[in-house]
């Protein structure tokens, strides 16, 4: 049964756990079958139980019977209905897809309700009943000149499902010499029946055709509920992607906004040093000048106050230059809140920067002024021998009375001059030694002007370098943070087109080719199957 298993397979295939169970059922009802199985079904109150009890008047025993040869008919609770039996209990069903015979009891006085005929069409195409018998109980509660017309038309209506569905009225209680005998004349019949075994098999083939078609209907409503949720899934890709694209370029743009904050701090401090070193310069130059021995000062307390001062700017810019990142980073993390959880802010605590050292110092070297300081000294004697020397000479020449007379005046004239000399000359000495100091402190003043410079500027370079490090730090946090978002939307992403799901449009077409195939071998089984059960 090559279609059979093709039909599990194909259940199997598209995880149809309900339809694979009904043909596992149905595969074995089929191989357990061995003798004839008849029941009887048919609404409440319509004479079953009274048509049994006739049958086994007339020796066609039921399920509890002492005659098992005669076979087995089985009275079922109710009809099987539509919707494949689920009004019966799990026994009846399963007598009922076992069934060589269903007789269908129906009552003259409401002749072939809907249900009923539902019924015959169930029995027919769904489980595959080989052998059906309408009978019709309760005549004798109708008028005899209406039993024919309804029966004709009971007749008719049933040969709309099935032509070859029998129509047996059956008389009244009173008569029951024949009362079931047409019946048990059809099921010891039907037993008989040596095509019986292909019968089951074409009965197995209905069973099999009806879960395909469950099968195909399973597959039509799966394809049209997997379009529209194509469609939903993909707008939402559709969505996401957009999202996505957009959420990129807004980082991108505040990664580039913070590389522009960055070169704009950076500027920022070099344009505050640029101001503030001018007057960090001017209050150590007026120390200069301040200084009694401006050279001690330079080589003694010039250090000090320069580390002083720089550690206090050095404070108060980083603080300002800290401020500023925080509120640059604020503003970065609310922009960044619609996309990821940041934690940015903890990047900005920053260590304070080290002053770099101060350079070495270089020395000032004076003229010596010893020689100005010597000339005060040696100037007086110096003039006084010349004096002497002068007047002596002057002296012997003469070798005259008035020339003895005229020595009180010339010394006189020699102290003057040597006085005048003297002051001139320590005068002449006085401003030179104060043009050397006053060079002196330019000297120094100028080299203060430098080192400061020098010094600010190289504090500059550090804190910008820290800034750099510190934006550097916040770029790689927020290119860290972009690529995580960006993967767990691709995550997402991914996970919409992921699993594809079965092609229910091929369980449709799979199912309906062999629906088509097993009911153009139907019509031949009956004849082309040998009376041996198949395998």
């Amino acid at each position: 049964m090559e279609w059979f298993e093709s039909a599990r397979a194909l259940a199997s295939a598209f995880g149809a756990a309900e339809q694979q169970e009904a043909l596992e059922r149905a595969g074995r009802r089929y191989r357990a079958g061995a003798g004839f199985r008849g029941v009887v079904l048919g609404g409440p109150r319509r004479g079953k139980s009274t048509l049994l009890e006739r049958l086994a008047e007339q020796g066609i025993q039921g399920e509890d019977g002492e005659r098992p040869e005669h076979g087995e008919l089985v009275e079922l609770s109710g009809l099987g209905g539509a919707d494949g039996g689920a009004q019966l209990t799990a026994a009846d069903q399963d007598h009922l897809f076992r069934a060589d015979m269903a007789v269908l009891v129906i009552a003259a006085t409401s002749p072939l309700s809907m249900e009923e005929e539902q019924e015959l069409r169930f029995l027919r195409d769904t489980v595959g009943v080989p052998h059906i018998v309408v009978a019709v109980s309760r005549t004798d509660q109708v008028e005899s000149e209406e039993l024919d017309d309804l029966l004709d038309d009971i007749r008719d209506r049933v040969a709309e499902v099935d032509q070859g569905i029998p129509v047996l009225p059956m008389p009244a209680a009173a008569d029951t010499g024949s009362s079931a005998a047409p019946l048990r004349e059809l099921v010891a019949l039907r037993r008989a029946d040596p095509g019986l075994p292909g019968l089951r098999l074409r009965r197995l083939a209905r069973q099999t055709c009806a879960v395909l078609a469950e099968l195909a209907a399973l597959g039509s409503a799966a394809a049209a509920a997997e379009r529209s949720a194509e469609q939903d899934r993909s707008a939402a890709r559709d969505a996401l992607r957009d999202a996505l694209d957009a959420g990129n370029t807004r980082i991108r743009g505040l990664q580039t906004r913070l590389e522009r904050s960055s070169l704009a701090s950076a500027r920022k401090i070099f344009a505050t040093v640029q101001q503030q070193r001018r007057v960090l310069a001017a209050e150590l130059r007026q120390n200069v000048a301040a200084a009694q021995d401006p050279l001690a000062w330079w080589q003694d307390d010039f250090d000090d106050q320069l580390h002083a001062r720089l550690a206090e700017a050095c404070e108060q810019w980083a603080q300002a230059l800290q401020d500023d990142m925080v509120r640059v980073v604020g503003q970065l993390e609310e922009s960044l809140t619609k996309y990821f959880p940041t934690e940015l802010r903890g990047v900005v605590q920053w260590a304070q920067p080290d002053r770099p050292p101060v350079g070495r110092r270089r020395e000032v070297r004076l003229p010596d002024l010893d020689h100005w300081r010597r000339l005060i000294v040696l100037v007086r004697p110096t003039v006084e021998g010349a004096a002497r020397l002068v007047f002596a000479v002057m002296e012997r020449r003469r070798g005259t009375e008035s020339a003895r007379r005229s020595v009180g005046a010339d010394t006189t004239l020699q102290k003057t001059v040597v006085d005048f000399a003297a002051t001139s000359a320590a005068r002449f000495a006085d401003k030179r030694i104060s043009d050397e100091e006053a060079r002196q402190r330019r000297i120094i003043a100028d080299r203060v002007t430098q080192a400061v410079y020098r010094e600010i500027e190289e504090v500059a370079d550090s804190l910008a370098a820290l800034v750099r490090s510190t934006y550097d730090k916040l770029q790689q946090e927020l290119e860290s943070a972009r690529l995580s978002w960006l993967l767990a939307e691709e995550r997402e992403l991914a996970a919409m087109t992921a699993s594809p799901a079965p092609d229910w449009n091929e369980l449709v077409q799979r199912a309906g080719e062999l629906r088509a195939k097993i009911h153009a071998g139907i019509d031949g089984m009956r004849s082309g199957i040998g009376n041996g059960e198949p395998t």
